[in-house]
C-alpha cells in the first residue's frame, strides 16, 4: 500500500487552519459588506484573505505533490510486475453529500482525480495502459460467484456488523473487503472472453462460476468442488 501518513499529516493540519481562517474571515466580510475601504475591519479583512490565499498555495502545491508520489508509485509497481494494463475505478461520480457542509468539502478536496491524471502520463512513458472501469459494486459482490456479500467488522466476529471484512453466503469466500475489490476491478477491465470471474449459466439456467486455477489476477482456488461443468 501507498502510505504518505506525514504529508496527509501536514494536509490535515493545513486544512484545518484554512477552516479557521474562514471562519474568522466570513464575520468580517459580512460586517464590511457594501464599504470594504474605509470600514474600520476592511485592514484586518485584507490580511486575513492573503493569509488564506497563502495557505491555499501551499495545499494545492503539497497535493500536486502527493498526486505525483502516488502515481510514481502506481506505476512503478506495475513495471516491477511485468504489467501491461493499470485498472482503476472511475471515481469520477462520486460526490461527497449527505455529511454536513464541512465533511463534504473535506471529501471534495481530495486529489484521486490528480492522481489518475499522473497516472496516465506516468504510465504511457512505460508503455502501459490505464484503463478506467465502474465503480459502482466492485466491493458489493463475490469476486468469484458475484453473490452479495454480508460484510463483518473481523473475520474472529463473523456475526458482528462491519464494512472491512466480507463474506460470501454462496460460494463460502471470505476476506479483505479491499481485495475482493480488486479482483472485480481488474475482471471487469478484462474483454469477456477473458473475464474467467464472470459467472456463466449451468444447465438449468443458473449462473455458475468457472473453474479455474489460475487467471490474469494470481492464483485463485474453485470456489465450488461440485462444479458439473468442472
Amino acid at each position: 500500500m501507498f502510505r504518505a501518513a506525514g504529508v496527509l499529516a501536514k494536509q490535515h493540519r493545513l486544512r484545518r487552519l484554512s477552516e479557521f481562517l474562514h471562519a474568522k474571515a466570513d464575520p468580517y466580510q459580512q460586517l464590511t459588506a457594501g464599504d470594504e475601504q474605509q470600514h474600520g475591519l476592511a485592514a484586518k479583512h485584507a490580511i486575513l484573505s492573503e493569509e488564506i490565499s497563502r495557505v491555499c498555495a501551499r495545499r494545492s502545491k503539497l497535493n500536486d505533490a502527493l498526486a505525483w508520489a502516488a502515481a510514481r508509485w502506481a506505476v512503478d509497481q506495475a513495471v516491477a510486475a511485468g504489467a501491461s494494463v493499470v485498472h482503476v475505478e472511475d471515481l469520477r461520480s462520486l460526490e461527497a453529500g449527505g455529511m454536513g457542509w464541512t465533511m463534504n468539502t473535506r471529501l471534495s478536496q481530495q486529489v484521486r482525480g490528480q492522481i489518475v491524471d499522473r497516472m496516465r502520463h506516468l504510465a504511457a512513458e512505460a508503455g502501459i495502459a490505464v484503463v478506467a472501469v465502474p465503480a459502482r459494486n466492485t466491493s458489493r459482490h463475490c469476486p468469484r460467484c458475484l453473490t452479495p456479500l454480508r460484510h463483518r467488522k473481523a473475520p474472529d466476529r463473523p456475526t458482528t456488523l462491519g464494512w472491512k471484512w466480507a463474506i460470501c453466503p454462496g460460494c463460502g469466500w471470505q476476506g479483505d473487503r479491499d481485495q475482493g475489490a480488486w479482483q472485480r476491478i481488474a475482471a471487469r477491465g478484462l474483454p469477456p472472453d477473458q473475464d474467467r470471474h464472470r459467472p456463466h449459466h449451468g444447465r438449468h439456467g443458473h449462473p455458475h462460476p468457472r473453474r479455474h486455477t489460475r487467471s490474469g489476477l494470481g492464483h485463485h482456488a474453485s470456489c465450488r468442488a461440485d462444479d458439473p461443468e468442472g
